[in-house]
């Protein structure tokens, strides 16, 4: 097992315990945090339940790599794309966080997700930093939501087949 998936779940027993003995605050919600997985090339992401929302928004972001959005590029079709995808995501997750969201809200950004996941990621050049930007709106939306209820990953893979 990586070092870092067996850190992560001794820190998420650590916060479970801290929460029965009410040393976090009360109103911390159970979270799904995306945390990255590097034994598993395929499925980069391994869902973590984190009970303080802010530490774990922290080490999530510790063991992402950074995403450089305006950095340079070449002077190629799939480059200028991807430049352009990155440059669109930041802003569709800039917009993410000045919202707040209901049930329903949350639900239409899972579907957005997932849509954008099956059609955007032939026109970038790493389908990592795709995922990493997707998964980082859906964290901002679950963090923004008043009533965080997800849809089923089946009902959402059914919703984004093409008909």
């Amino acid at each position: 097992m990586c070092y870092c998936r067996s850190f992560t779940k001794s820190l998420v027993v650590l916060c479970v315990k801290a929460n029965k003995q009410q040393i976090l605050p009360n109103e911390s919600l159970i979270r799904v945090i995306r945390i990255m997985d590097y034994d598993n090339v395929h499925s980069p992401t391994v869902p973590v339940l984190c009970v303080d929302t802010t530490a774990c928004s922290l080490l999530n972001k510790l063991f992402n790599d950074q995403v450089e959005i305006f950095g340079n590029i070449q002077f190629t079709k799939l480059s200028i794309l991807t430049g352009i995808i990155k440059i669109g995501l930041k802003a569709f997750l800039e917009s993410v966080r000045l919202r707040t969201f209901g049930k329903y809200g949350l639900q239409q950004v899972q579907v957005d997700v997932c849509y954008l996941r099956e059609y955007l990621w032939r026109f970038v050049e790493e389908e990592r930093l795709l995922n990493f930007l997707l998964e980082e709106v859906i964290t901002s939306t679950v963090d923004r939501c008043i009533d965080p209820v997800l849809m089923e990953p089946s009902v959402i893979m059914l919703l984004c087949e093409p008909s």
